[in-house]
């Protein structure tokens, strides 16, 4: 891992390591961080920016 490298963390969970990764990739890299969670987040107080659909 460099600085201007890629990432994809499958599974990030809280995403502690795709944190790190991106700092080591700043500025110019990369980190998508996935995790699988099925919510309905549409009845919650949320930004429509930030709710998932399913």
């Amino acid at each position: 891992m460099k600085p201007g490298g890629k990432v994809l963390d499958v599974a990030a969970g809280i995403g502690e390591q795709s944190i790190m990764a991106a700092r080591l990739f700043s500025p110019h890299g990369s980190v998508v961080a996935t995790f699988a969670v099925l919510l309905d987040c549409n009845h919650l107080n949320v930004p429509a920016s930030i709710r998932i659909d399913t």
